[in-house]
């Protein structure tokens, strides 16, 4: 998911390439007196048995201190998933099944629903009978939840990037954490039918990321805007893409490539980033008229690129916060494209299997005739 407000100079910081075990644990005593929030995430994009999968697994820790940003001391837990024909990537959107179990109020746990135990050599989150073990650049989620067993090994692949601040400057900050590519291996089996994630047809996203009340989902994405947030994540032989938009949140997006990390960002006068939907779709299920396909475009003095996103899949839920409600999408699609560096590389990225996450505020806590009390400041600082 998209963080929030950054400075040019924490943007374009080098911190450490691979996360270490204190990066980890738990933060939860870090800013005591305030919401927080704090995740342990997975996300798989992968084919195997004739179908594209897009799979993720998300621990979340959630404290409320009166803020409103947070609801209740809950611990969330789920696990949610597509597998589609890839026969059917070129036809665009339609309906899918899909799998999507820990999201609701009942599915909640409280803080005793999850152990965090660091020993010599890793750190282990358990929740629910599933277990993540850390020993970075390595990690293991195993266990059943709902209807998927999962065994699947990761190892980092490329970079972490810092784009938010390591977690030692969370108490002055507000916010910390990391994200980085993976590669993936293992099984996941759903209703009986196994599905095998080979590492050669595949990757996946690894997220460490918490925050303090000042991220404000809500308010970075104001209940009148359309558009909401957006993180689309890819992977190719060749170069790896990261970017994220929204409303409340200047522009951001990366592309690693031979050993080096190309970052687009307005904030730097010399670069820029566009992230521009081009289609929408009316979602039966939902009732959504969701964003389906996109075209981000950046420059910096040291490369461009241009990409083209088409989905063709999706899985939803509804998110609950302090003071409104969100509507949050994970959509798989193909992306086409070039990157090209200064001294005139090329890089052509031509039906890449991608992932995008649209999150939406659909409803806020107060509204009266003369607008919503929640979900109108973009300018406010929000994931």
């Amino acid at each position: 998911m998209p963080t929030g407000e950054r400075t040019l100079e924490s943007a374009q910081a080098a911190h450490r390439a691979i996360p270490e075990l204190t990066d980890e644990i738990g933060h939860l005593e870090v800013l005591p007196d305030q919401d927080f929030w704090m995740d342990n995430l997975f996300t798989v994009v992968a084919q195997s048995e004739g179908h594209d999968i897009l799979f993720q697994h998300t621990i979340i820790a959630m404290r409320d201190r009166g803020g409103g940003v947070y609801l209740g001391d809950t611990r969330k837990h789920y696990v949610q998933m597509v597998a589609v024909p890839s026969g059917g990537r070129n036809g665009g959107m339609r309906d899918n099944n899909f799998v999507s179990y820990g999201t609701y109020f009942p599915q909640f746990g409280g803080p005793e629903s999850l152990t965090i135990t660091q020993t010599a050599d890793s750190v282990i989150w358990e929740t629910n009978g599933v277990e993540v073990v850390s020993a970075p650049p390595e990690w293991r989620l195993r266990g059943t939840y709902g209807n998927v067993e999962m065994d699947l090994r990761f190892t980092q692949s490329g970079d972490a990037e810092w784009t938010y601040g390591p977690f030692e400057r969370l108490r002055d900050n507000g916010r910390g954490g990391y994200h980085c590519f993976a590669r993936v291996s293992g099984t996941l089996t759903v209703e009986g039918r196994t599905f095998r994630i080979d590492e050669n047809a595949s990757w996946a996203g690894r997220e460490r990321m918490a925050s303090g009340q000042s991220l404000d989902y809500i308010d970075a994405c104001p209940v009148t805007e359309e558009s909401g947030w957006y993180w689309l994540m890819g992977k190719t032989p060749e170069v790896i893409v990261y970017a994220n938009w929204a409303p409340g949140i200047d522009a951001h997006a990366s592309v690693q490539y031979d050993g080096e990390t190309y970052t687009f960002d307005p904030r730097d006068p010399d670069s820029e980033v566009r992230f521009e939907v081009t289609e929408r779709w009316n979602d039966p299920r939902s009732g959504l008229h969701m964003p389906c396909r996109w075209e981000l475009t950046g420059r910096t003095p040291q490369g461009s690129v241009k990409i083209d996103f088409s989905t063709h899949a999706r899985f939803y839920s509804l998110s609950p916060y302090g003071h409104g409600m969100m509507s949050i999408t994970y959509l798989i699609g193909i992306a086409t494209g070039t990157f090209v560096t200064a001294d005139g590389r090329e890089v052509r990225i031509a039906d890449a299997l991608m992932m995008l996450d649209w999150g939406k505020t659909i409803s806020v806590s107060e509204q009266g005739l003369s607008g919503p009390r929640w979900g109108n400041r973009a300018g406010k600082q929000g994931r």
